[in-house]
């Protein structure tokens, strides 16, 4: 039987799990062979959507930045395939892929633009419920770009109901100058 990741992240939310102590002990190496093995074994297109998401996000770790590009690609054109919308939690994580790699090119305003558009969906069960990634965010903060990331964060509190307490504490913490522990939303 086929179980989605969405509702295997939201039973693991409900029961409390912390899944950050096993996502945080995987290298990027590791993340890339699971995630390549997961789309190996994807019988839809559908099934691809998340580990497309996962290679993009280890490839841009590894410096494989053309690789990295080509999973976010696909991550946005197959979602807007799928859906007449678009699937939000592939956008969001094609657009933080994107993104990351224009800053590791040096190209600022074009990553600031991807980490914008990652906030600007609907929302999802997903970030709904476990938020946005802030990945992008956090490497825009250390280039001390505080404007943005406060403009994410509050297109954010638009679909992450779950998180409004995180999101006001992050804000406070980014207008004093430091960088806040994103925990596990840097791996969502």
């Amino acid at each position: 039987m086929y179980i989605s990741v969405r509702v295997v992240l939201l039973l693991i939310l409900l029961n409390g799990c912390d899944i950050t102590s096993h996502i945080n002990q995987s290298s990027p190496s590791e993340r890339l062979r699971k995630a390549l093995a997961e789309l190996s074994a994807a019988k839809t297109d559908y099934e691809r959507l998340a580990p497309l998401g996962r290679a993009g996000m280890a490839c841009v770790d590894l410096d494989q930045l053309e690789q990295a590009g080509t999973y976010g690609n696909q991550l946005l054109h197959l979602s807007k395939r799928l859906f007449q919308d678009g699937d939000p939690d592939a956008i969001h994580k094609g657009n933080i892929i994107l993104g990351r790699i224009e800053l590791k090119h040096g190209k600022l305003p074009i990553a600031k633009e991807y980490l914008l558009s990652a906030g600007k969906m609907n929302g999802s069960p997903v970030l709904k419920s476990f938020g946005p990634n802030m990945t992008l965010a956090r490497e825009l903060l250390k280039k001390g770009e505080h404007s943005v990331v406060l403009e994410y964060l509050g297109l954010c509190k638009v679909f992450w109901e779950n998180g409004q307490d995180k999101l006001q504490k992050w804000n406070i913490q980014i207008r004093s100058g430091s960088i806040p522990d994103f925990g596990a939303n840097l791996y969502y």
